[in-house]
């Protein structure tokens, strides 16, 4: 269930760690004797709490989590370390507290993503019903999970309920937000560029699921109709919104925010929020549709708002989107010339494989144009003919190989092989101009004939 193995308890750690008390040490001994100089020095050790601290941690989470036997007595063994490192009962329950409490923070969030994908599929499909199920399952751990509180849920957001209510409203909250942005720009796209049916398939998307979550369309509407002015639009274009979908709606409120711990540096933090933030970036220019839009929207203004708390400067963050761009034009420039090499290998061109080879060239420079690439007639020959080449001067050694084995053997099975290599290499000389002598068909009938 991806449920948490370890929780980020560096507040609560920090809370117990400056203690100089020696809980649950018991009996005597003489104020002089050995034992006790070990005592006191072993509690002089902050590095020995902090670890004690973080061992004591993960074994809750691992115990609540998991339950058994063997977990409760790892527990308690790592109980009494933190005793004998100096923490009294009352810190050691109110870790206890700090670590449950974060893990239900962590299910609340993984409810939260959840909730997010089940919202975004089409009632009745089998997206909707596998995300149906995961959310349930996330739900029924809760639910049975006694040392987190059951359905009381620790009263983390009043009860367990609570929790997923809590989590369904600020779903609705972010993709009222979104949508509303998301249509605005859209329309100004569509006064742009005037009819395009890619464009009208995102408008319905993007009313279909404000009115899902919400979004007042009529108030939209009205809006719009002054934005509009503002950016020296004549008129809403006919039939922007349809008008079987306006009419629903639910007033804005405000929306809280979960926190989400790493067990990593600051540094090491801002190095990870970074890279996943670029890549992000990247990913939403590739694929573009307003679904996957939504559900990176979430993740990026979440990675944006740490790494701000990091003391990253929104025009480096912007930096990071363009830096995506690139990366994404240079991911899609590689996805095509590896669908070329695919097509490369093709005897011939026909059939529902090379069909779906095609489909892929088409998709990525298609691709390509949504990201400001625009390719010729000459620039996709030069990368098909690169592709060729490479497979060409692989198929010529294959070709030697095989024609090198069937001489020996006189195998039909090499000699089959070696047929279907100079059917590809004729296949790939009529494609691409191949500056040889070589000829595939006299090479090979030269060893036929001699056979």
């Amino acid at each position: 269930d991806n449920l948490p193995d370890t929780a980020n308890v560096k507040d609560s750690g920090s809370k117990v760690q400056g203690s100089s008390k020696l809980g649950g040490q018991r009996g005597g001994g003489s104020s002089g004797g050995k034992e006790e100089e070990e005592a006191k020095q072993k509690l002089a050790d902050p590095q020995n709490r902090a670890r004690a601290v973080d061992e004591y941690s993960n074994a809750i989470v691992s115990y609540v989590v998991s339950g058994g036997t063997e977990l409760k007595k790892k527990l308690e063994s790592a109980e009494q370390t933190l005793k004998e490192n100096g923490v009294s009962n009352k810190e050691i329950l109110g870790l206890q507290q700090s670590v449950k409490q974060s893990v239900r923070a962590q299910i609340s969030g993984q409810m939260r993503e959840a909730i997010l994908k089940n919202f975004l599929t089409k009632e009745k499909s089998i997206q909707y019903i596998q995300t149906k199920k995961g959310l349930n399952q996330i739900i029924d751990f809760a639910f049975q999970a006694d040392k987190l509180g059951g359905w009381d849920f620790g009263g983390y957001n009043g009860s367990l309920q609570g929790t997923v209510d809590e989590n369904i409203r600020q779903v609705k909250l972010e993709v009222k937000d979104f949508v509303k942005e998301e249509l605005k720009n859209t329309l100004v796209k569509k006064h742009l560029h005037g009819v395009d049916s890619s464009i009208e398939k995102d408008v319905q998307e993007l009313v279909e699921f404000g009115i899902k979550a919400g979004v007042d369309i009529d108030a939209f509407l009205n809006q719009w109709k002054t934005t509009k002015h503002h950016l020296g639009f004549v008129q809403v274009p006919d039939g922007a919104i349809p008008q079987s979908l306006i009419g629903s709606g639910m007033a804005d409120t405000g929306q809280q925010k979960q926190k989400s711990g790493y067990e990593y540096s600051s540094d090491e933090e801002k190095d990870l929020m970074v890279n996943q933030l670029r890549m992000l970036y990247m990913q939403r220019s590739i694929v573009g549709s307003v679904r996957f839009n939504f559900e990176v929207s979430f993740k990026i203004r979440k990675l944006k708002n740490g790494l701000i708390k990091l003391g990253i400067s929104m025009p480096d963050i912007n930096e990071l989107e363009k830096e995506g761009k690139v990366l994404a034009r240079a991911k899609t420039m590689e996805m095509l010339k590896t669908a070329f090499e695919e097509r490369a290998t093709f005897y011939e061109n026909k059939g529902a494989p090379f069909e779906l080879v095609e489909s892929k060239i088409k998709g990525a420079i298609k691709s390509l144009e949504k990201l400001g690439i625009s390719l010729d007639k000459f620039d996709i020959d030069s990368i098909k003919d690169q592709a060729n080449v490479k497979m060409y001067d692989f198929a010529r050694s294959e070709l030697e190989n095989t024609i090198m084995t069937y001489e020996g053997t006189k195998s039909p099975a090499m000699e089959k092989k070696a047929q279907l290599i100079v059917k590809l290499l004729k296949k790939i000389k009529e494609e691409t101009r191949i500056d040889d002598n070589f000829d595939p068909d006299l090479r090979f009938s030269s060893v036929i004939s001699s056979a």
